[in-house]
């Protein structure tokens, strides 16, 4: 079977799947076994390659690291973060929109999770950004926005994802995706505050000895919860522990923070919190063992190969090759989740970018970037129905004040795409 027959017949294939609504495990180790049926290819090894795909060491560190952002999601660590980010930018106009965007890049740093951290965040500010006289709409559109900016900041699962699919180190890809998620930081809190100029108090209250005095305070009771990255990269590069060790400790951690320092989870409650990081685990599995079924077919009908000659022989610069796969990347996310398309596209995207010459880490940055525009872009965006769920608002009403952060992160997109360096600089500083 030709290579790009093969490819489009599992896509299409897929979506019929989850038209039918297949799990989309199932639906990926289905179509990707009838293509191989259809090529004419063995499928009895079938089995043996997804549970092969398990028998992997960095892929330990997603349950580790499930635990542990579970455990410090529950675990009143909200609370604390927001009161950080509220002794910060609290005495200024629009603050509760910027203490929202804060305290997600700050709670992506324990959870590696957009929907956690929208779920945490969103459901402590939406209360207090009514206070503030913020429209429930816009509210959803900021939250939602600045959720994902949770998956760009490290620890990662999707970015344990990607590094173990392509080969690289899961530290260096973290580390990579650090500066465009600063630059969506500040962006988004500029935005917030231009929105506020016609809404919010125009007075801006000059810090004083009490302003440093808050987030002195404010800081020591976070600095539990913010210790956590210190301790996964201290380790990591002193040479401690490996990545995947890093997740056993860090659940220890979690655990330890949880319930004796912020005492947010009782002892009897910890079933539940061990169930809800088992029951998420177990859904990756089962998407890594099918998506590997999927890589065994892109393997076997030798689609990388094929697909890196076609575009070496028609598109010459790497620029070009990454602006048409900034289009396409943004189209799969609009229909996919970013687990699901990172598991599959990742063996197909990474080897023609390498084949044109583009570096692993920038490459990196630029698709894990993509998929979480892909978050927030209809029709299905994850990241704004649970917003809109959590404001009360329908998908449709949050369109236009979404818009806005729209367009920032896809300047963001493209000064990551334009300027190499922009993330390539702390992973290679680093490392």
């Amino acid at each position: 079977m030709d290579p790009i027959v093969g490819i489009v017949a599992f896509i299409l294939i897929l979506f019929v799947a989850l038209a039918l609504k297949v799990p989309i495990g199932i639906g990926i180790g289905g179509a990707a076994i009838t293509v191989l049926l259809l090529a004419g290819a063995d499928v009895r090894d079938a089995p043996q390659v997804a549970v092969s795909a398990l028998d992997s060491f960095p892929f330990l560190a997603i349950p580790g690291f499930v635990l542990a952002g579970t455990l410090m999601a529950r675990g009143g660590v909200s609370a604390a973060i927001v009161g950080f980010a509220r002794s910060i930018v609290g005495h200024v106009r629009g603050s509760m929109g910027a203490i929202a965007v804060i305290a997600s890049g700050l709670f992506g740093t324990v959870t590696g999770s957009s929907i956690a951290t929208i779920a945490a965040v969103g459901g402590f500010m939406v209360p207090e950004m009514d206070k503030a006289g913020y429209e429930r709409r816009y509210t959803a559109a900021l939250i939602g926005s600045a959720g994902f900016i949770g998956i760009l900041i490290p620890p990662s699962v999707p970015g344990i994802l990607y590094a173990v699919t392509a080969g690289l180190s899961i530290a260096d890809v973290w580390l990579a995706t650090v500066g465009p998620a600063i630059a969506l930081i500040v962006v988004f809190i500029i935005i917030n505050y231009l929105y506020s100029r016609g809404t919010q108090d125009k007075s801006v209250r000059p810090p004083t000895g009490e302003y440093l005095k808050g987030i002195g305070r404010s800081g020591w009771h976070v600095l539990p919860a913010m210790l956590m990255p210190v301790l996964i990269f201290g380790g990591i590069y002193g040479g401690l522990f490996t990545p995947t060790e890093a997740a056993g400790v860090t659940a220890l951690y979690g655990l330890i923070v949880s319930v004796f320092v912020y005492r947010g989870i009782k002892v009897n409650g910890l079933w539940g919190v061990f169930r809800s990081a088992a029951l998420v685990s177990a859904i990756l599995s089962v998407l890594i063992a099918f998506a590997s079924i999927a890589g065994r077919m892109i393997t076997t009908l030798q689609v990388p190969q094929a697909l890196s000659d076609l575009v070496v022989s028609n598109i010459e610069s790497p620029l070009v090759f990454l602006l048409l796969t900034n289009i396409l990347l943004l189209l799969v996310g609009m229909f996919l989740e970013t687990n699901t398309s990172i598991l599959v596209l990742t063996p197909i995207f990474a080897t023609i970018a390498a084949a044109v010459g583009v570096d692993p880490l920038h490459f990196a940055a630029i698709m894990l970037l993509n998929l979480e525009i892909g978050m927030i872009t209809p029709p299905f965006a994850g990241n704004l129905f649970l917003s809109c769920r959590l404001a009360g608002v329908r998908l449709d009403q949050v369109i236009r004040p979404l818009l806005p952060f729209y367009g920032a992160a896809l300047g963001v997109l493209a000064v990551t795409t334009l300027w190499p360096d922009f993330s390539t600089w702390i992973p290679r500083t680093l490392g």
